[in-house]
C-alpha cells in the first residue's frame, strides 16, 4: 500500500448565482469547515492551502483564487484538489469535463468532490460515472436559466424607465433609482459644452481642466464613495468627447447599449442604436437640447477636418506605440510634406491632449523610429537563431524526459512482440497446430495485453508532451522570427506579427515588448544560463 501523502489545495467558491443560499450550505465558512473536517478524517491527505473566490461566477475559470490554484498545481506545489461539490469547481460542463477527463489524469492530480462522492484515486469509476457529466450539465443549465431570467427582468425595468446600470454618469448621482444632478460638478459640465461651442478642441478642454486641477470623472466618483485614488487620473480628450456626445445630459436615459455574448462569455458587444431602450425626459437635464446640438455640430466639423488631414498618411505602427513614462498612446503629431517626402512625427498623447505639464513630449520622427525598430528586431532575430543553433538541443537533456522516452521505447517493443504473437496464433490455428480453445485463450490474453500497453503508451505520450512543451513553444517562437530574418524594409505585417508594444523614451531610444514576451524572456534567461 502506498504511503504517499497528498498535498491538497482546497477550493472554495461562492457566487451571486447561488441566490438565497449565501447563508446556507454554500457559504464560504461552511465549505471551509466541511473540507477541513473531511481532511481531518483522512490519513493520506494534508492541507497545503485554501483557495477562495467570493462573488465569482462558475461559468468560466477567470477567477483569481482558481488561477492561483491551477498555478500551484502546475508548479507541483499540490497534487490533490478538494471541493465541496462539482458546482463549486465550475458550472461550465465542457471545461469541467476537460479537467476531470484529461488534465488531472495527465498530471496525476487527485480530485475529490466530497458531497458528490467523487475521488479519482480511491474510486476511479466515480469520475466516469454517468451522473458526473449529468450533474455538470445541470449546473451549466442552472446558470443559463438564471442568466435568462435576470436579462428579462432588466429589460422590463428599462422599458419602465428604471435605471439598471452601475454608477451614474459624471454630473449625476443616483437617488431612489433616478438620476439627480450632482451640484458639485454641474458647472464644470456646462463649461465643457460652452468651450466646445466657442471653438476649443477636446484636447485643449482636457488640458485646461487638468491645469486647473479639476478632479477627473473617475476621481470624483471615488471621492463620492469616500475613497481616495491609488494613483493619479486625468482628463483626456476621449473623455471630453464621450461627455459631449452623451444625450443623458439632455434628460434622456439610454440603456441596453451593450449586451454580453452569453452567460459563459462575459464579453460586452455593442447593440445597434435602433435597439437601445431610450426613455425621454427621464430625469432633470443639465444641458438644453439646443446647446447639445450646437456642441456636437462643432465637434463633428473639427473631427472631419482633422481626420481628412491625418488619415491621408497611414503609419505601419498603428496601435503599437506607447509613451515609456506614462504608458499612454503615442499619436501622430504632424504629417508635413517636404521636398524629400512625407515627415510624420509622433507625440505622447498625455502631453498633447491632456496637459504639457503631465508628461514630456517624447516626440520622434517616423524615419528615426523605423530605423530603431528595424535594428532592434534584426538584432533579436540573430540572438534567437544563435540560441537555436547552439543551445536549444540541451533542453531535451533532461533525466525525467529520458526515462519517459526509454519507457516508451520498451513498451513499444513489447507491444510489437505481442501483436506479432497474436498474428502467429491465428496462423497456428489455420495449420491445426493449436485447438480452437487454445486460440481463444491466447487471443483474449494478448488482446488484454495490447489494450493495457496502448493505455500505458498513451499516458507516457501525455507525459512526454508536457515535458517537451517548453522546447516546442520555444521552437515555434523562434520559427516565427526566422521567417523575417535579414528583412530590408520594415512593414506593417512584420510589426503586427511580432510586436505587441513599442515604448518610446524621452531620449528617443525604444523598448520593444514582443507578442509572447514571456517566451522571449525565457529564451534570454536560458541563453545566459548557458
Amino acid at each position: 500500500m502506498s504511503n504517499h501523502i497528498y498535498k491538497a489545495g482546497a477550493y472554495i467558491r461562492l457566487s451571486r448565482e447561488d441566490g438565497n443560499k449565501f447563508e446556507e450550505s454554500n457559504s464560504i465558512k461552511n465549505q471551509r469547515e466541511l473540507i477541513k473536517q473531511y481532511i481531518d478524517e483522512q490519513d493520506d491527505i494534508s492541507i497545503y492551502e485554501y483557495y477562495a473566490d467570493d462573488g465569482k461566477t462558475g461559468t468560466n475559470f477567470d477567477r483569481p483564487g482558481f488561477q492561483k490554484l491551477i498555478k500551484d498545481m502546475n508548479d507541483r506545489k499540490i497534487d490533490c484538489i478538494i471541493v465541496k461539490d462539482l458546482s463549486r469547481f465550475g458550472r461550465n460542463y465542457i471545461e469541467v469535463g476537460r479537467y476531470l477527463d484529461y488534465i488531472f489524469p495527465t498530471m496525476n492530480i487527485r480530485f475529490i468532490a466530497i458531497t458528490d462522492n467523487v475521488d479519482n484515486v480511491k474510486n476511479p469509476e466515480s469520475v466516469n460515472n454517468v451522473i458526473v457529466p449529468f450533474k455538470n450539465l445541470i449546473n451549466d443549465e442552472y446558470c443559463r436559466d438564471i442568466s435568462r431570467k435576470i436579462k428579462k427582468v432588466m429589460e422590463v425595468k428599462r422599458l419602465n424607465g428604471e435605471k439598471t446600470g452601475g454608477n451614474a454618469p459624471y454630473g449625476y448621482i443616483v437617488n431612489d433609482k433616478k438620476y439627480v444632478i450632482d451640484e458639485e460638478v454641474v458647472d464644470i459640465l456646462r463649461m465643457i459644452f460652452d468651450l466646445c461651442i466657442s471653438g476649443e478642441s477636446t484636447s485643449k478642454i482636457a488640458a485646461k481642466l487638468n491645469e486647473q486641477k479639476i478632479d477627473s470623472p473617475y476621481v470624483h466618483i471615488l471621492k463620492l464613495k469616500g475613497k481616495e485614488p491609488s494613483e493619479e487620473y486625468y482628463w483626456s480628450s476621449s473623455k471630453i468627447n464621450t461627455i459631449l456626445k452623451n444625450r443623458v445630459y439632455c434628460g434622456d436615459l439610454m440603456q441596453g447599449k451593450t449586451r454580453t455574448l452569453s452567460n459563459k462569455v462575459k464579453v460586452s458587444v455593442p447593440v445597434p442604436k435602433e435597439d437601445w431602450i431610450i426613455s425621454k425626459n427621464a430625469h432633470e437635464a443639465i444641458i438644453d437640447k439646443d446647446t447639445f446640438e450646437k456642441a456636437n455640430l462643432a465637434l463633428q466639423s473639427r473631427a472631419t477636418a482633422k481626420g481628412t488631414k491625418k488619415n491621408s498618411f497611414p503609419t505601419i505602427f498603428k496601435g503599437h506605440l506607447k509613451c515609456y513614462d506614462c504608458k499612454k498612446t503615442m499619436v501622430k503629431n504632424s504629417c508635413a510634406i517636404l521636398k524629400n517626402g512625407i515627415c510624420i512625427t509622433y507625440q505622447c498623447i498625455t502631453y498633447r491632449r491632456m496637459s504639457k505639464k503631465l508628461c514630456p513630449s517624447h516626440q520622434i520622427k517616423n524615419d528615426e523610429l523605423v530605423n530603431l525598430v528595424s535594428s532592434k528586431i534584426n538584432e533579436d532575430i540573430e540572438k534567437l537563431v544563435n540560441f537555436e543553433n547552439q543551445k536549444l538541443y540541451k533542453l531535451n537533456d533532461d533525466e525525467e524526459l529520458k526515462k519517459v522516452r526509454e519507457e516508451m521505447s520498451k513498451k513499444s517493443c513489447k507491444l510489437d512482440e505481442i501483436i506479432k504473437l497474436s498474428r502467429n496464433i491465428l496462423y497456428d490455428l489455420k495449420k491445426n497446430l493449436i485447438t480452437k480453445d487454445d486460440y481463444d485463450f491466447y487471443s483474449k490474453n494478448y488482446e488484454e495485453q495490447i489494450t493495457e500497453l496502448n493505455k500505458e503508451l498513451n499516458n507516457l505520450k501525455d507525459k512526454e508532451f508536457i515535458l517537451t512543451n517548453e522546447e516546442r513553444t520555444i521552437r515555434e517562437f523562434i520559427k516565427k522570427f526566422k521567417g523575417y530574418r535579414n528583412f530590408k524594409t520594415l512593414t506593417e505585417t512584420i510589426i503586427n506579427d511580432l510586436v505587441e508594444t513599442i515604448y518610446i523614451k524621452v531620449d528617443k531610444t525604444i523598448e520593444i515588448k514582443y507578442l509572447d514576451q514571456d517566451v522571449y524572456d525565457l529564451i534570454m534567461k536560458k541563453d545566459l544560463e548557458g
